[in-house]
């Protein structure tokens, strides 16, 4: 999995409303524990993968119930994963298509609520936009 660190968006995401785009493009929409709006915007997707209802793998699980007490990424929805098991294995299929050192791997989770967690990988900084 590698080690789950803030990214940085500090976000406490209620509930993940909508997954929506193709071809390197995604929007993530969703709702806050204080009820606003936002989506985030990804452009330069190499990879994206979902799960509902904490069908999500083991070691996501494991590797955000080994982050210290006291560490703000506790309180966080929103991770940067760094030596990401994910890009590793990409790297390995990618063959030349995508800048392979400028991925960075994303996860956006509403752990609390459904269960969701998207993870991305993409080339570019996400952009937070306020509904």
């Amino acid at each position: 999995m590698g080690k789950l660190r803030n990214c940085e968006f500090i976000m406490d995401i209620e509930w993940i409303d909508d997954i929506t785009g193709e071809n390197q493009y995604f929007e993530i929409l969703f709702t806050t524990k204080d009820n606003k709006r936002y989506k985030f915007l990804f452009d330069g997707v190499c990879g994206l993968r979902y799960s509902i209802a904490n069908g999500y793998p083991y070691e996501f699980n494991q590797a955000r119930t080994q982050l210290p007490k006291d560490d703000d990424t506790v309180n966080s929805s929103t991770y940067l994963v760094e030596d990401s098991d994910y890009v590793k294995s990409f790297e390995k299929q990618a063959v030349g298509k995508c800048p392979i050192g400028e991925i960075k791997d994303y996860i956006i989770t509403d752990m609390g609520r459904s269960g969701t967690v998207v993870e991305v990988l993409t080339t570019s900084k996400p952009v937070l936009v306020r509904m």
